[in-house]
């Protein structure tokens, strides 16, 4: 019998349903999300071939992943955020496939490399059309609070890749990224 995902370990985490049974696959791919993110409802996919797979990473009090899937929806509804007592602020920058982020009464639209935030602390919507494949960076909010005033307002805008501040954040999570990998690699080679 395959083990549930536990809470990710502060180095790497990877998890994906590949190996997993096809009867299993969805209800495994619902605990990848809620370990790795907050408690979250999935649509099952109508494919045949369902996949969904995270690769994690903490860096300090961040949380950086990939995801990729063919689930068409991944939803935080408002009876989850009265259960929950997750509190954080979730960067969405979109790799490949389009992606929607539903919030506060706004829809963002995305296209590869566009960005978006949303809240765990109010329902939302991602909604994707086909194969996704995205970054994710999960920032609790008591350590953005102080520095960001009235962040509900900013849920579900759209920051356009083609934009200064799009380029300049694709650019950021790209850095951290690679540094944390680069980390990772030196840590297994000096254990070896």
């Amino acid at each position: 019998m395959l083990s549930q995902p536990q809470r990710a370990p502060s180095l790497d985490a990877r998890f994906s349903t590949r190996e997993v049974p096809l009867e299993r696959r969805f209800s495994y791919w619902i605990e990848m999300l809620r370990s790795t993110y907050v408690s979250l409802e999935s649509s099952p996919s109508d494919r045949d071939d369902f996949f969904g797979a995270i690769r994690k990473k903490d860096v300090g009090e961040l949380d950086l992943s990939i995801v990729q899937s063919t689930s068409p929806l991944v939803r935080r509804t408002k009876q989850l955020v009265r259960e929950a007592h997750e509190e954080c602020l979730l960067v969405h920058c979109a790799h490949t496939g389009k992606a929607r982020v539903e919030q506060g009464g706004r829809t963002a639209e995305l296209s590869p490399g566009d960005i978006t935030v949303y809240l765990s602390t109010e329902p939302y919507d991602l909604r994707f059309n086909g194969w996704f494949d995205t970054r994710v960076i999960k920032i609790p909010m008591a350590a953005i609070r102080p520095y960001v005033r009235n962040i509900s307002d900013l849920t579900a805008v759209v920051i356009k890749r083609s934009s200064l501040e799009g380029a300049m954040l694709r650019g950021m999570v790209a850095n951290v990224w690679n540094e944390r990998l680069a980390d990772t690699a030196k840590s297994t080679s000096a254990l070896s």
